[in-house]
């Protein structure tokens, strides 16, 4: 009797049987909880990438320094080989195949780690995918999928 009367005050719907509520919150629980497994996955994979691409930075740095550096041996080993010095040549020869063994060696480290981070995107939009499905389970509200962990405060204030 009770809950007709509370039923029709606040609407039928407030008033599933508890058996059925008890399905619909542990379901809940767990999509919400795969939500936030989710969400510390993809902060790892930020992270990681994060580095990565830091990698590729750096190492598309000293491969720009190392092909100026080249260059510059080079010519000054035909600079020498014009006035006639082969003892200068040899020298700036063999500092001009130091630099093209370092630019071979990074060459090799970005070969490493290019498709590296574009495994970890391809993974990083998997794991969106997936958290989005699960807190669309859990009846989250939808945001930016990145806005929630990911995303960085500036002065108590998302950017």
């Amino acid at each position: 009797m009770a809950r007709r009367i509370l039923a029709r005050l606040f609407g039928a719907s407030r008033f599933i049987p508890s058996f059925q509520q008890d399905r619909c919150e542990t379901l809940r629980t767990e999509a919400q909880s795969q939500t936030h497994k989710l969400s510390g996955e993809i902060v790892r994979v930020d992270r990681d990438l994060t580095v990565v691409d830091a990698r590729i930075i750096s190492a598309s740095d000293r491969l720009a320094s190392q092909r100026r550096e080249m260059a510059e041996w080079e010519n000054k080993v035909d600079q020498a080989f014009a006035i006639n010095r082969v003892d200068l040549a040899s020298a700036a020869s063999i500092r001009a195949n130091a630099a093209s063994l370092r630019i071979a060696q990074l060459e090799a480290e970005l070969d490493e780690l290019v498709p590296r981070a574009h495994g970890l995107r391809d993974k990083r939009k998997v794991l969106d995918k997936q958290r989005k499905q699960a807190r669309s389970e859990a009846g989250m509200a939808t945001e930016h999928p990145s806005s929630i962990v990911t995303a960085p405060y500036v002065r108590g204030e998302r950017r």
